[in-house]
């Protein structure tokens, strides 16, 4: 996808550019545990009160 984008030049155009990054964020989804991030764990060995 990254060589066709660069391909056909869509980094200079930039509705084109706005099309696509509006189709990604149309499509993602996020995890309702990250409207509180105090709330999320710390990684395995990080320092305590990370």
């Amino acid at each position: 996808m990254v060589r066709k984008v660069q391909d056909e030049g869509t980094l200079n155009n930039l509705p084109k550019l706005y099309s696509i990054a509006e189709t990604v964020t149309r499509n993602l989804t996020v995890d309702k545990e990250l409207t509180n991030p105090t709330s999320l764990d710390c990684p395995r060995g990080a320092p305590e009160g990370c």
